[in-house]
């Protein structure tokens, strides 16, 4: 340490005793050098304030007056004083939401509001509510949010809705694109891909499972960045143990992205239930899957959305668990993907 200072003390004794031309020539480059630092290190720049949607679609099925069911738009968090915020004041507790909130849903829910569309982190059409969402019949001031479907979906020109769509919406100032839009179906390769992925990765937490044990959902690709794809999706291993009707249950959510040719995993989340048949139940047969019930913890893909100015994309994932669910937002920090926020949701 004393080392070093002195050192540092060397260095600005010769410094001070340049020729003065030189010096102030040194010191505007110092100044320059330094903002230049200042920006690449990330000075943040700052978080628009918005809300953050997950917009779904289902298909398929009719309402009661025989016209397909009304898209919903179910918040993911609230965007204030560049800080990600939940929707409750302790988490998936509805009965203590508070008031402003409740008002600034009323507001953004009220019919005739409309609010531009993404999916893929590329803007995708606009979503218009054509009555009010908030079913007040169900809620007291104060008290839970009911929300119900109410928009509807309108690709941007040359694009069409897909089936069961999942995608974002956002109430904000309209952020800049990191990259172009890809097609987000995926073929064998990719899920062959994403299986070699996921069996790795188990492997890595103590998780030695063949491929055939391992069952893939929601996998998809997509880009978070430019010049780089990337493949999303879940994976999920049920292994019996030692112990007679009992067995373990592995949930994986897990992120590659190309480099170099070669995909590297940037997420990883991992989740651990056990699963005790009762008497009645018979074991899985092959390629079956166990009912987790009450300690379910699905983490599936919603979309990846360009939320922080001038960095890749965020990754918004939805937690289904056995009666209720919530979202998470994770970013990208260095090389790999880290959790920044976890909230909204609510309960069946």
């Amino acid at each position: 340490m004393h080392a070093a200072m002195s050192k540092c003390r060397s260095f600005w004794t010769t410094f001070r005793e340049l020729p003065q031309p030189l010096l102030g020539s040194l010191t505007l480059l110092f100044i320059f050098c330094a903002n230049c630092w200042g920006q690449r290190s990330g000075d943040a720049v700052p978080l628009p304030s918005g809300i953050l949607f997950a917009a779904s679609a289902p298909s398929g099925e009719s309402a009661e007056n025989g016209q397909k069911p009304l898209a919903t738009l179910d918040p993911v968090a609230f965007v204030q004083n560049g800080q990600l915020q939940g929707c409750f004041r302790t988490r998936a507790q509805e009965s203590t939401v508070p008031k402003e909130t409740l008002v600034r849903l009323r507001k953004t829910y009220s019919k005739g509001r409309s609010y531009r569309l993404w999916l893929g982190g590329m803007p995708f059409g606009q979503a218009e509510a054509v009555k009010s969402c908030m079913n007040e019949d169900e809620m007291a001031e104060g008290g839970a949010v009911d929300i119900e479907g109410c928009f509807v979906l309108r690709p941007a020109s040359g694009l069409s809705l897909p089936t069961d769509f999942a995608g974002t919406a956002w109430t904000g100032n309209v952020p800049i694109p990191t990259h172009n839009r890809i097609p987000s179906e995926v073929g064998a390769a990719d899920s062959a891909r994403f299986q070699r992925l996921a069996q790795d990765a188990f492997r890595k937490h103590g998780v030695l499972a063949t491929s055939s044990q391992i069952h893939l959902s929601s996998v998809k690709t997509t880009r978070l960045r430019s010049d780089h794809l990337a493949i999303v999706g879940s994976a999920l291993v049920q292994l019996p143990s030692a112990k007679e009707r009992t067995f373990f249950s592995y949930r994986l959510f897990l992120v590659g992205e190309e480099s170099n040719g070669e995909y590297l995993p940037i997420l990883n989340h991992f989740h651990k239930s056990t699963v005790i048949l009762d008497k009645d139940t018979p074991p899985p047969g092959a390629g079956e899957e166990l009912d987790e019930e009450n300690d379910t913890d699905e983490e599936v893909f919603i979309d990846n959305f360009p939320l922080f100015p001038k960095e890749p994309d965020v990754i918004v994932t939805k937690h289904k668990r056995y009666e209720d669910w919530e979202y998470s937002v994770y970013r990208r920090l260095g090389a790999e993907y880290r959790l920044v926020y976890t909230g909204c949701g609510g309960g069946d």
